[in-house]
């Protein structure tokens, strides 16, 4: 038997999958050093990010300047849940969150929907933090949604 309401809770647990830039050598004048022959500057720290997707998929495991603690600092955190009621009302909210050194972001979001047979309607709301002035603040979003798979 259905039962006409459900609760999930949702963790996401992700990574920045691209190469990290790294610290070039500096000069007195506080300019990158060329390498001689080539339009490239001498790397202080970290790998090269001119690299193939491929390759820096696999590179931007291992290949941020600062370390363990700057790959752990590329780790993004989210959580979330969904309360459904009627198998049709929607009610949804969450936290994102990353690090200072990898972008900032921390918001919360609302969100609501409703869900007719392989037809729905979705609406968002991104909550601005109280010193948040970036282009996430204040954004809504709706979705119109079909299942092609689902049973009538």
């Amino acid at each position: 038997m259905d039962s006409l309401k459900y609760l999930t809770l949702t963790i996401e647990i992700s990574k920045l999958l691209v190469p990290t830039p790294p610290i070039f050598k500096r000069d007195s004048l506080g300019n990158p050093v060329p390498i001689p022959g080539t339009n490239k500057y001498e790397i202080a720290s970290g790998m090269d990010n001119n690299v193939s997707t491929f390759r820096g998929l696999f590179q931007s495991f291992y290949d941020a300047p600062d370390g363990l603690s700057e790959e752990l600092s590329e780790i993004i955190l989210a959580f979330g849940f969904e309360f459904v009621t009627q198998k049709a009302f929607i009610l949804r909210g969450g936290y994102h969150m990353e690090s200072e050194r990898k972008g900032n972001r921390k918001f919360f979001t609302l969100g609501a929907g409703y869900q007719r047979k392989r037809f729905g309607i979705n609406l968002s709301f991104i909550l601005p933090q109280s010193n948040d002035m970036s282009h996430l603040s204040k954004i809504y979003r709706i979705g119109l949604t079909y299942s092609f798979f689902q049973k009538n």
